[in-house]
């Protein structure tokens, strides 16, 4: 990968970056074509049917895949539809040594996924016209990725990005980009959930430290609507968190506060009649809330992989735990430790995304020292 030098970007930096001036519509150096490589007989594979997994949730079997070429992590992940594989992406992200950050990255580097859920070999598929890292991603219905906000930098030095970029396959196997309307301001480590018709984009860090902002547009085959309209706030602002969408709602777990003090509620989004969003109910807590983990729903279970906890003293640690808990009318159920924990402790790998019966986890950052790593591990659904 090529990188950019942000010896600069210290994470006390990153808590006062301003908003950006809007960027022209990204730009992409043709790399790798996403359908080169073999084509299975039958096919396009859209993965095995995902597996029910009877009175009990299912739990997960990991094998490692090929590592990334360079460690990374505050990167975004997803699996994208060729025309005849499947294929698993990521978009940008930096690498730290020992909590500082020295590269950030402009690269969408692929791996094909085989029938049996395994990895080809990683290849860059295009370069972005400038780093991105700490943005936010959705998957559309119509298999477009959605990437929002973050940071990049130019030869000033770092900014926040107001930009919105689709990324889709053609019909000649490339990776195409398109920009949608901006942002109306600084969302870095936000979330963002798509349900409808709507595109949501959840807290984060705005332009002086963590927001309880949350805005929405309507999302269409051209691109997103350039009216990015305010919906309820959250109760407090957090950021660092993870989030899913389930049954017409928006579930929000972990993070922090302004105060640097872990979130515990857990929130839920109410709506109206139209799918905005009228406000948050707590539906939970839990003891140990982390940040920057990654979640899934499966099941009507959702799955929190890993993560962040502090320890007191300006010290934290990355958890290897998997834990989850039922999704449920009244709310959610308790949080249980599933038996499948990750082969190492990691933190800000921000998605986990599924196909096939298989959940891909990229990256992150590991350790005492909290410093990138490249390691990719599959897990497999299983009763």
């Amino acid at each position: 990968m090529t990188g950019r030098n942000t010896a600069a970007l210290a994470p006390t930096l990153l808590l006062a970056l301003l908003t950006g001036c809007a960027d022209p519509p990204p730009a992409a150096d043709a790399g790798v074509t996403v359908d080169a490589g073999a084509v299975d007989d039958a096919g396009l594979d859209a993965g095995a049917p995902l597996p029910t997994c009877e009175s009990e949730p299912c739990t997960l079997v990991w094998t490692a895949g090929p590592e990334m070429e360079t460690p990374l992590d505050h990167h975004t992940t997803a699996v994208i539809m060729g025309a005849t594989s499947p294929w698993l992406t990521v978009v940008g992200g930096v690498r730290t040594e020992d909590a500082n950050i020295v590269d950030m990255y402009e690269t969408i580097s692929i791996a094909r996924i085989a029938l049996d859920g395994s990895l080809g070999d990683w290849g860059v598929a295009a370069r972005l016209s400038m780093p991105i890292s700490f943005h936010a991603q959705a998957m559309l219905a119509d298999g477009r990725v959605v990437l929002l906000g973050g940071v990049s930098q130019d030869a000033t030095g770092p900014f926040a990005l107001p930009n919105v970029t689709f990324l889709r396959v053609d019909a000649d196997g490339a990776l195409d980009l398109s920009a949608g309307a901006p942002l109306p301001g600084a969302f870095r480590h936000a979330t963002a959930e798509v349900i409808g018709d709507r595109l949501f984009l959840i807290g984060g860090l705005g332009t002086s430290g963590p927001q309880d902002r949350v805005v929405s547009a309507t999302v269409a085959p051209g691109g997103v609507n350039a009216a990015w309209e305010d919906e309820a706030p959250l109760p407090r602002a957090r950021t660092h968190h993870a989030s899913v969408a389930h049954a017409g709602r928006i579930y929000v777990f972990g993070g922090y506060d302004p105060d640097q003090v872990a979130s515990p509620e857990i929130l839920r989004s109410t709506h109206d009649a139209a799918g905005r969003i009228t406000g948050w109910e707590t539906v939970g807590t839990w003891e140990r809330p982390r940040w920057t983990s990654s979640a899934f729903v499966h099941d009507g279970w959702v799955y929190l992989l890993g993560g962040g906890v502090f320890l007191g003293g300006g010290a934290a640690e990355n958890l290897d735990s998997v834990i989850r808990a039922e999704l449920t009318e009244a709310g959610i159920g308790p949080f249980e430790e599933v038996d499948a924990p990750l082969p190492v402790g990691r933190s800000h790998v921000h998605q986990a995304p599924m196909h096939g019966g298989f959940v891909y986890s990229v990256g992150g950052r590991t350790g005492a020292s909290f410093t990138s790593t490249g390691a990719v591990q599959i897990g497999r659904l299983a009763p």
